[in-house]
């Protein structure tokens, strides 16, 4: 290259000049892989998109009614914890009113 510069001769190798003109195009050259890929079958897209789509849909209905069932569930015990505790404070008012 430095030769090159001081020559003012441009003898480009076949390797440099294949790299130059296919520098964006040519990956295999200047080793970054295949390139570029071809975009994929858009029916096969769609097909693949809306079955994944009904999956979600069917995962986010499972999910919405075992949180409604667990809810349901903390709201029993929530209320079930109050009324036991409503019942000792009825029991230790009786307890302090007989003292």
């Amino acid at each position: 290259m430095l030769m090159r510069l001081l020559t003012g001769v441009d003898n480009l190798t076949t390797e440099e000049a294949y790299a130059k003109v296919f520098r964006k195009s040519g990956s295999y050259i200047t080793g970054l892989g295949a390139g570029p890929r071809h975009p994929q079958n858009r029916k096969y897209d769609e097909e693949f998109n809306d079955e994944r789509h009904s999956q979600l849909t069917q995962q986010i209905d499972h999910l919405q009614q075992e949180s409604a069932n667990r809810e349901a569930s903390l709201r029993v015990e929530i209320d079930r914890m109050q009324a036991d505790a409503k019942k000792r404070e009825d029991e230790a008012r009786e307890r302090e009113a007989k003292l």
